[in-house]
């Protein structure tokens, strides 16, 4: 996989090296791929799927045509979103930042209030 979209690496999916014609959509986990093989036959995408071992870990590779790309983005995002984690996971840690926002934005509002 070569580094075609840019500096920050942030998307799972590239151009197919060997054919422009298709986008190869990769996941580290066997479960998100799992999950994103059923959507993409739920919704009748064809796809082609293979297995990637190399030194950095497995990859879970999908082949899908171009023009079926927008339902794929769309399966992909919900891949995520069944999967994503907490920003901050600890509550009690979540909690605190909350509370230091909170009282940053209203000695904010008591600066802004009193300069008046």
């Amino acid at each position: 996989m070569e580094d075609e979209e840019g500096f920050l690496k942030i998307t799972n999916y590239r151009t197919h090296p060997t054919s422009k014609g298709h986008k190869v959509f990769f996941f580290r986990e066997a479960e998100h791929a799992d999950y994103f093989e059923t959507l993409i036959r739920e919704r009748n995408v064809s796809f082609e799927r293979d297995v990637d071992a190399n030194e950095k870990g497995t990859l879970h590779l999908f082949g899908i045509k171009r023009d079926q790309m927008q339902v794929a983005l769309e399966v992909n995002r919900l891949v995520y979103a069944k999967f994503r984690q907490p920003f901050i996971s600890n509550k009690p840690l979540r909690i605190a930042a909350l509370i230091i926002a909170l009282f940053a934005l209203g000695l904010g509002i008591a600066g802004y209030l009193i300069s008046e």
